[in-house]
């Protein structure tokens, strides 16, 4: 007696199901005006393998920047320390300009492939210059590793940032 409904439950149950469907993300686009809560860090690694002595572009100098909410800039050249020392504060025309620059790099897209989801397993690169940006803004947190080899978009993009926070940081070409 217990079979036949128990056999009625299952196809009720199975007439109840719906269509399974894919979710899929929605990417927002990103705000047009600078997000009040813009933060930001870049850091340029050498390769461990020694370059040869040549003048690098600036853009390509070991170095570490960092724009904090407040539109604080710390900027360090080299192996320095860890947190640099403050540099300047910027006017919001500067930070205006860096977060159109991020903005339209195509950097902070969910779907680039250089996007990092977990920053402390990166290894530094042997053979070649890498930047790792970390930007905040509205709430969200994007970490992009790019190979500073002028093979993509990516990389004339991070070139473009990390020049930009150069200049800020008044280091000379």
């Amino acid at each position: 007696m217990m079979k036949p409904f128990l056999l009625i439950l299952v196809f009720a149950l199975a007439a109840c199901g719906s269509t399974p469907r894919k979710i899929e993300s929605v990417s927002r686009p990103l705000p047009d005006e600078r997000p009040e809560d813009l933060s930001m860090a870049a850091t340029v690694f050498a390769p461990r393998v020694a370059l040869p002595d040549v003048e690098l572009p600036r853009a390509f100098r070991p170095g570490r920047y960092i724009i904090e909410a407040d539109g604080v800039l710390r900027a360090g050249q080299g192996d320095g320390p860890a947190f640099p020392r403050r540099v300047r504060q910027l006017t919001p025309r500067q930070s205006d300009q860096l977060w159109r620059l991020l903005r339209d790099s195509g950097l902070l897209d969910e779907a680039n492939p250089n996007r990092v989801y977990d920053p402390d397993s990166l290894v530094r690169s042997g053979d070649r210059t890498t930047t790792l940006l970390y930007v905040a803004y509205a709430g969200k947190r994007a970490t992009v590793r790019v190979a500073m080899d002028r093979s993509n978009a990516d990389a004339f993009a991070a070139e473009r940032i990390v020049d930009q926070l150069a200049d800020l940081a008044w280091v000379k070409d």
